[in-house]
């Protein structure tokens, strides 16, 4: 009989137990990284920002008073010029809202990048702006990671043909195999030529310095997005030069779903192995309930996995005991199987038919419950007795309890 783990201490301090302690660990861990990069961050940009604010500060003050002095503006005069000034300077780029300037605004919307180089004045934009808002940035989300997935993909096809033309050998190409770094390089390397084009053309055509183009391009793929660098805003450009314009967005759409792909396979590669050993436990002891709830139907019914010959099939589980136990003192079973417990102590290695039906679907549930998490949990999560059928006391439990023998 499996029953949940239990102590005084889970009771008194949920938090604490051991079915949430990795987590809650994690959690607080990755809270206070968090916190110091924060720190570490806000100190460095104070030591290098600080002193060049004060004199850009100084600078301004200095050229307001000199401006006062010369052509007799009053304080609120002066701060009426100003927002003329910065109000002046979106229509720099020409009109904002015909459809080249639309379809730019609408580009940075759903990527998140937000450049606030233009935004909606009525009412009824700016109430649109949400609702389109609320509905294009999950649709760009997927999009953008549907499209990273398929980058990757088309990239593993290559390697794989490039794999198939310089090894011919079978042998060579049994031992070199693509790995998910091999995928993130070729994405980087991808992303990098991306970025340097898109630097020239940026530096040749707004006169940024080849830095401030860089800069540009990394602040916009990440979806930071400043605005104190945006292309297409000067000269009237955007009614000028639309091949420009378009450029411009497939270079961001590109560039995002380019970044994409590499924030998943920075993810597969390095994160993903760490986030399953963290659930591990509560995925497996999920299956492990699902597998007691069904497993009387899946050896006396369906015969997936069958210990006996069809003529000795057994009628309750008593008989199942008795056949294991005389088998055991027929062969002694290997410790791989004494190990992992009951599914597995049943299949024969020496018996073709059962190698066969340990591939079935009904088994690869177990099978990956093997493979993944037996050498990591050795102690843990082995069923080693027999499954009861009578499972009501169970099923009453969440599927966030641990049962062990």
């Amino acid at each position: 009989m499996f029953l949940p783990r239990s102590s005084i201490s889970s009771k008194m301090f949920p938090l604490l137990s051991d079915k949430k302690s990795g987590q809650t660990r994690r959690s607080l861990l990755l809270m206070g990284v968090t916190f110091l990069y924060l720190v570490a961050g806000a100190i460095i940009f104070s030591l290098f920002e600080y002193e060049e604010d004060e004199r850009s500060r100084q600078e301004v003050t200095a050229k307001r008073r000199l401006m006062q002095q010369k052509y007799k503006f009053s304080k609120k005069d002066y701060a009426q010029l100003e927002n003329i000034v910065v109000q002046s300077i979106p229509f720099s780029a020409g009109r904002q809202w015909q459809f080249l300037g639309s379809l730019y605004f609408c580009t940075v919307v759903i990527s998140t990048i937000g450049y606030g180089h233009s935004t909606p004045n009525t009412r009824a934009g700016r109430l649109f702006c949400m609702v389109y808002a609320l509905g294009g940035i999950p649709l760009g989300l997927v999009t953008f990671q549907s499209v990273g997935e398929r980058i990757n993909h088309i990239i593993k096809t290559m390697l794989v043909q490039i794999q198939k033309c310089l090894f011919k050998n079978k042998k060579w190409l049994s031992k070199w195999q693509i790995k998910s770094r091999h995928l993130l390089f070729v994405s980087f390397s991808i992303g990098c030529i991306t970025i340097a084009v898109a630097t020239g053309v940026f530096h040749k055509q707004e006169s940024w310095s080849i830095f401030d183009s860089a800069y540009y391009c990394m602040i916009s793929l990440s979806t930071i997005g400043f605005g104190d660098f945006v292309p297409a805003q000067t000269n009237e450009r955007l009614m000028k030069e639309p091949g420009y314009v378009l450029f411009t967005l497939i270079f961001l759409l590109f560039g995002l779903a380019i970044f994409s792909a590499c924030i998943n396979l920075l993810i597969l590669e390095f994160m993903a192995y760490n986030a399953d050993i963290v659930t591990a436990r509560s995925r497996l002891k999920r299956m492990i309930s699902i597998k007691m709830s069904t497993s009387f139907r899946l050896v006396t019914s369906s015969q997936k996995i069958s210990i006996i010959s069809k003529q000795e099939k057994p009628k309750s589980w008593r008989q199942l005991k008795q056949s294991m136990a005389i088998r055991r003192r027929k062969k002694e079973r290997p410790q791989a199987a004494r190990k992992i417990g009951f599914f597995v102590e049943k299949i024969e290695e020496d018996n073709e038919e059962i190698k066969n039906k340990r591939n079935s679907p009904s088994l690869s549930i177990l099978r990956d419950i093997y493979k993944c998490h037996y050498w990591t949990h050795q102690k843990k999560f082995c069923a080693r007795r027999l499954p009861t059928p009578y499972i009501e006391h169970l099923v009453r439990y969440s599927a966030d309890e641990k049962y062990y023998y």
